[in-house]
């Protein structure tokens, strides 16, 4: 786009978002049509000449959050309405700054910050402010999805974490599942797979999402590491969820899988150690018996997701429970 075109944009854009000018007044005053303002205002927005930002409140459930962290014995909970029949997306978002909220003002006092991969995780990323802290360093905990997969579940969250943070990034150039056990080990043994894995297991705070064996909302599934019959062999196995990969039961405990042979990763022992500096970010109905799993297992320290996932979470009642 060349400069005068630019230049008409965001005086069409400052008139009508900042001066609150009709976009007929806009036509008269520039002397075009009110159909080609009205595409000039859209193509503003497309190129990000125009940016929107809706700042939705963060109603915290408080009589929630005391439950939850009572019967489940978590560090924090924090629990947002995202509003009457909110999609999941909309749930994902306000669910995203309050994790963001949460994350940040750690990040004064920390050294590594650790990033897995999903949609928490990515909600999360997006509602970072900017900040400059050259001191902080942000590794990816776990090996990037499938090439099926989006920006929610790539080395982009790590990288745009640190940009945002003003930090610096570590990325681990692996996926998170290989062929088999031996092409595993003979990455975990690779230099620079091993000094990534090395710094995440130094993370400070490792922000992660709730994986779940729910074939729709299946984060391996999604990205085309296996196909549903895989998925239900899990499920078949006990499986309700997977914290980086890491599979575990309704109760919380991690299942031998084969899957774990060949997965590249933050270790298990890693998690189990520090579980109290494990934030995870989780949404929806779909994912209830996973997050259960997870918290009856105690293999996260804190909690974000919203009203009516906690809702249906504290009512849940396990298979055989």
């Amino acid at each position: 786009m060349d400069d005068e075109r630019s230049i008409l944009l965001a005086r069409v854009s400052r008139l009508y978002y900042l001066e609150d000018r009709s976009q007929n007044e806009i036509a008269d005053l520039i002397g075009i049509s009110r159909s080609a303002i009205s595409r000039m205002l859209t193509e503003a927005r497309r190129t990000g000449i125009v940016k929107i930002e809706v700042h939705q409140p963060l109603l915290r459930n408080e009589a929630i959050e005391q439950e939850l962290q009572r019967r489940f014995g978590l560090t924090e909970a924090a629990v947002i309405d995202p509003g009457i029949n909110a999609s999941t997306p909309e749930a994902l978002h306000v669910v995203g700054q309050m994790a963001a909220t949460l994350i940040t003002r750690y990040l004064p006092q920390i050294s590594v910050l650790g990033i897995s991969w999903g949609t928490g995780v990515a909600a999360t990323v997006d509602a970072l402010p900017t900040l400059h802290l050259p001191h902080l360093q942000v590794v990816q905990i776990i090996g990037a999805a499938g090439s099926a997969s989006n920006l929610t579940d790539t080395p982009d969250l790590a990288v745009r974490t640190a940009q945002k943070l003003g930090g610096q990034f570590r990325v681990l150039t692996a996926p998170m599942l290989v062929e088999n056990a031996a092409v595993a080990k003979s990455l975990l043994a690779n230099r620079t797979v091993a000094e990534a894995l090395d710094l995440a297991s130094k993370s400070d705070i490792a922000l992660v999402g709730i994986g779940s064996t729910n074939h729709t909302v299946s984060s391996v599934l999604r990205a085309g590491y296996v196909n549903q019959e895989y998925v239900e062999t899990l499920r078949k196995q006990g499986a309700v969820g997977d914290v980086c990969g890491l599979y575990f039961d309704q109760t919380g405990n991690f299942l031998d899988v084969e899957l774990h042979h060949r997965r590249i990763g933050i270790s298990r022992e890693w998690l189990i150690g520090h579980i109290k500096k494990v934030i995870a970010v989780a949404v929806g109905k779909p994912k209830v018996p996973a997050i259960f799993g997870v918290l009856a297992g105690q293999l996260v320290g804190t909690l974000v997701t919203d009203k009516y996932t906690a809702e249906d979470l504290l009512a849940y009642v396990p298979e055989n429970g």
